[in-house]
């Protein structure tokens, strides 16, 4: 090999070469400086942390971001388990797109530097009214019945919440709620396959 010299990690010295800038490339072309925001496609990204008030909550993303931002790369989610003494599992049904209709696990988006407990913590609180005391993570789920049909690509951690304080009320994304050992008509797709293997439900 001519023309090139190794460091001493084995990589080629001309490939082996210190960043020139803090800039960072995004979207072709175009920059942005770590901390100072960014424009893509005629949206203004704000810094990474940046929060502001979306409907009745805090949320880093407004709907044209959440919407830009999540046809790029994969959103990660918490689901709550809940059950009772019995055993029976706690579902709501959705009043709003997508999966309107449909009977799932309660849950929601992972934000930026949320660790994955206070995720649930805050979403527990936010669509079921209840404080999360303690709660195990139980394995994933993937939704290939949303990529496949045009929609985002979640991917939810499930979290069984096994000590919690206050009464359980479902909020205004919800058209119902209910305890089930079997799954309902209309049970969300991909969670139905995910629970009955888990046996969280019974055929």
């Amino acid at each position: 090999m001519t023309g090139l010299h190794r460091t001493r990690r084995g990589v080629p010295a001309a490939l082996a070469r210190p960043p020139e800038s803090p800039s960072v490339a995004v979207a072709s072309q175009r920059s942005f400086t770590p901390g100072a925001g960014i424009s893509v496609q005629g949206m203004r990204l704000e810094p990474a942390g940046t929060m502001r008030t979306v409907g009745d909550h805090d949320w880093p993303l407004n709907k044209e971001e959440f919407k830009y931002v999540y046809s790029k790369v994969p959103r990660m989610t918490v689901e709550i388990i809940v059950r009772d003494e019995s055993g029976a599992l706690y579902l709501t049904r959705r009043s709003i797109d997508p999966c309107k209709g449909q009977w799932h696990l309660p849950g929601g988006t992972v934000q930026f530097g949320e660790s994955l407990i206070a995720a649930v913590r805050r979403v527990a609180m936010r669509e079921l009214s209840i404080n999360v005391h303690k709660a195990d993570n139980r394995g994933y789920i993937e939704y290939p019945s949303h990529y496949l049909n045009g929609l985002d690509h979640p991917v939810g951690l499930i979290f069984e919440v096994d000590d919690y304080s206050g009464d359980l009320v479902a909020n205004a994304e919800a058209s119902d709620s209910g305890w089930f050992t079997k799954p309902p008509d209309d049970m969300h797709a991909d969670q139905d396959k995910f629970l009955l293997a888990n046996g969280y439900l019974a055929p």
